[in-house]
């Protein structure tokens, strides 16, 4: 990993979150972005010619761990913490870094899922997370992350897979879709 993914993680565990009312969206193409309530992993792959998942950290984390706002979204409990960087493939050959992403996925959520979680190597999650017979998004949250000279946009949710809660927090990089000035779904 390079040393500047690790300062967009570390910066994307440090965000101070807003609620989608209180958050000034630079234009509706970002805000339409960042407020996607289906999968965003399909959303990026339908501007490009394909993404890719690089695993950071795919390990457990303990709950002591946790942020108490991190516990009141999920639960106590042990979480495997899953931290990626998704690439936008935008030309043969040619990658771009879109998203930094880290979910807390509780045990319990784990258990009894029509797929291993834990086993999800380089496969975008939220392909699998959607493909769920019952999957929900709440508890959006966003806010700025300033870095390295610039000004970029987090967002964190919770999205209930059969009744069981996963929380992701996504960090969206430089070159990211959702930055874009023109119009683009």
């Amino acid at each position: 990993m390079t040393d500047h993914i690790q300062r967009y993680i570390t910066a994307l565990q440090k965000v101070d979150w807003h609620d989608l009312d209180q958050f000034g969206f630079p234009n509706d193409i970002a805000s339409s972005w960042v407020t996607e309530q289906g999968s965003l992993s399909k959303r990026l792959s339908a501007v490009s010619c394909g993404i890719r998942v690089e695993v950071i950290n795919n390990q457990h984390m303990s709950r002591q761990g946790l942020t108490n706002e991190e516990k009141n979204l999920l639960a106590e409990e042990d979480c495997l913490q899953r931290e990626v960087v998704l690439k936008g493939l935008v030309s043969e050959g040619l990658e771009q870094e879109w998203l930094v992403g880290r979910t807390l996925i509780p045990q319990s959520s784990i258990e009894a899922q029509p797929f291993d979680l834990v086993e999800q190597g380089e496969v975008p999650l939220g392909l699998t997370l959607f493909s769920a017979d019952e999957v929900e998004r709440d508890a959006m949250q966003v806010g700025w992350v300033y870095i390295q000279g610039e000004t970029l946009i987090a967002r964190r949710s919770r999205i209930w897979v059969n009744r069981k809660p996963v929380l992701v927090a996504e960090l969206f990089l430089p070159d990211s879709p959702v930055y874009t000035k023109g119009e683009q779904s």
